[in-house]
């Protein structure tokens, strides 16, 4: 692995707290511990704010931001379409109430929080769009993809009219390494695409669950979860748009006779997929970093937190 070009974020919640409030509340505690245990400085770091209601001010976590650019990192804010505390698989804002323009007050109050900072800031709105969780998905819309891709034009739109330029937005499918219906149908991500002028990096979310979905997801590499998904955003994007792996990891395993066989052999397999002209398109690594329906922390086991300190032979 020689080849220098990626840069390096993650998701750090050793508690799984999950939530807009996570820098607030711990500071960059996560991070810092992070970055040690890596051998490697991070680039971005991620969290997940949530909406709030369409008729109250503005809930930017500006503290936050601000936290995250005196060290130096991208905000990477993964913007969650439902209320504070509630279940965005359950309980989300209705995609249709978005379009109609019932929350654009907020909206616009939003991005002009994010203008204000001043600093580059990363947004993921809609992410894993074509998955079969999320309220905002298409699946649980009526199969109607189109609606996403209208509520992602609107949102984007307003930033724009507000002139937070320094917002830059990540559109995000997710790998569906398990499969998910009708995929090469309506469920098809070129269905979700809102056009490159409001998209200004694709980042795709894709994890090795085994032994976790064990009946419904194998054993899956680096590439057997990106791979495909990987060419079909290269096909319906414009040539000079860049990539982000804006969510991956592996938890502990042990498949003996596999190619593969345990979660250090993986994270070695991805740094060369990554470090491949393959995937020459992509310019960022972020990583899950917490221990949720497996251990996906860099530090599960000491093989697997040697493994991962060789990313630093594919950083710029």
């Amino acid at each position: 692995m020689s080849k220098k070009r990626l840069r390096l974020g993650a998701y750090c919640d050793a508690d799984n707290i999950k939530g807009e409030k996570i820098l607030e509340t711990i500071g960059l505690r996560d991070v810092l511990d992070f970055e040690a245990k890596a051998a490697v400085p991070l680039s971005s770091v991620m969290w997940y704010p949530t909406w709030y209601r369409h008729d109250a001010g503005s809930n930017f976590p500006s503290s936050a931001v601000e936290l995250a650019k005196r060290r130096n990192l991208i905000p990477h804010l993964v913007w969650e379409l439902c209320l504070p505390k509630g279940n965005p698989c359950e309980e989300s804002i209705p995609l249709e109430d978005v379009v109609s323009g019932k929350y654009d007050w907020y909206v616009s109050s939003y991005a002009k929080s994010a203008k204000k900072c001043g600093t580059e800031i990363f947004i993921r709105f809609l992410h894993e769009f074509n998955g079969t969780w999320y309220g905002w998905s298409g699946l649980k819309n009526s199969r109607n993809a189109n609606l996403a891709a209208k509520a992602w034009k609107h949102v984007v739109g307003i930033f724009k009219n507000e002139g937070a330029t320094n917002v830059k937005w990540i559109w995000s499918p997710n790998a569906i390494c398990g499969g998910t219906p009708d995929s090469g149908g309506w469920n098809h991500i070129r269905n979700y695409w809102p056009g490159g002028d409001c998209v200004d990096m694709i980042g795709i979310d894709g994890y090795n669950f085994f032994p976790f979905m064990e009946v419904e997801q194998p054993l899956l590499s680096f590439d057997a979860c990106f791979a495909e998904i990987y060419a079909q955003c290269v096909e319906i994007s414009p040539p000079e748009m860049r990539f982000m792996i804006a969510e991956t990891a592996t938890g502990e395993y042990s498949a003996p006779h596999a190619p593969l066989p345990d979660k250090a052999s993986w994270i070695r397999n991805a740094f060369e997929a990554l470090s491949s002209p393959a995937y020459e398109r992509i310019d960022w690594l972020c990583w899950f970093n917490v221990k949720k329906e497996l251990d996906w922390r860099i530090d599960s086991s000491s093989a697997s937190l040697d493994a991962f300190k060789t990313i630093k032979d594919i950083l710029l």
